[in-house]
C-alpha cells in the first residue's frame, strides 16, 4: 500500500509500494512553526517539501521591497 500523503502528490502517485517505501524511508518529517521561513528566494534547491497537513505562503519581494 502506497502512502497517503505520496499517494495525493501527482510527482509520486506512480510509485508502487516497494518505490513509495524506499522514497519515505530517505524523507524527514520537520514541523514548522506559523511565522517560521523554510527558505527565501534564491537559496539553493536542496531539498523537495512535501505538506501533510496546514499551509504554506508563498511570496515574492519587488525590487521596491514590495511583496
Amino acid at each position: 500500500m502506497v502512502d497517503p500523503v505520496l499517494a495525493n502528490v501527482p510527482l509520486f502517485a506512480a510509485l508502487d509500494a516497494d518505490g513509495a517505501s524506499a522514497l519515505l524511508a530517505s524523507m524527514v518529517e520537520i514541523h514548522v512553526a506559523k511565522v517560521q521561513t523554510v527558505f527565501v528566494e534564491g537559496d539553493e534547491g536542496e531539498s523537495l517539501y512535501v505538506i501533510r497537513t496546514g499551509k504554506i505562503k508563498l511570496g515574492h519581494a519587488s525590487t521596491d521591497g514590495r511583496e
